[in-house]
């Protein structure tokens, strides 16, 4: 596990934190963004179980863009026919609730959902910016312990030259 965050290679690549599985030869690199209270949803009157709780959500400003735009230009499979992956690309997104406990775990969301879910207009905020929210994702994402699991078994990350390739660069 290689700590990328306020250094050069975040600066390139656009992540905080990137496991190497030598054994499966398999790189997976991912960018940490606070979650923040939103506002409060709106209570829906015709559910008396409804509390109008308030929304956690990642606003998608420039900053934002810049590290996901690092991560398309790096966003290649230069070996398809390579060892199996469920999901061969190495770039994820670690959503965490700011000052939450440290042993939180957080939501996990890989770059491609998060491109999809872009170009459908599924994170559109309510003063027409982007934000990531539990309401957009309505639990379609991964969480901490089966995300890792997943990188230990090589069943996601890159393969091959791809994994080679990115190694030369944190080297």
């Amino acid at each position: 596990v290689f700590t990328a965050n306020k250094r050069p290679l975040e600066e390139l690549i656009g992540v905080d934190l990137i496991y190497l599985n030598r054994t499966r030869g398999s790189l997976v690199m991912l960018q940490y963004k606070m979650m923040n209270r939103g506002r409060v949803r709106q209570r829906d009157p015709n559910d008396p179980d409804d509390d109008g709780y308030r929304e956690w959500n990642v606003e998608i400003d420039d900053q934002f863009m810049k590290e996901l735009r690092r991560m398309q230009s790096f966003d290649r499979d230069l070996e398809s026919d390579g060892s199996y992956r469920m999901h061969s690309g190495a770039f994820f997104f670690k959503l965490v609730k700011r000052n939450a406990a440290t042993n939180s775990a957080g939501i996990l969301l890989s770059l491609g959902h998060l491109e999809q879910l872009m170009r459908e207009g599924a994170l559109q905020g309510p003063a027409g910016g982007m934000r990531i929210s539990y309401d957009h994702l309505a639990g379609h994402y991964l969480r901490g312990e089966p995300f890792v699991e997943l990188i230990r078994s090589g069943y996601i990350g890159t393969r091959g030259a791809t994994t080679s390739h990115l190694e030369a660069l944190i080297d």
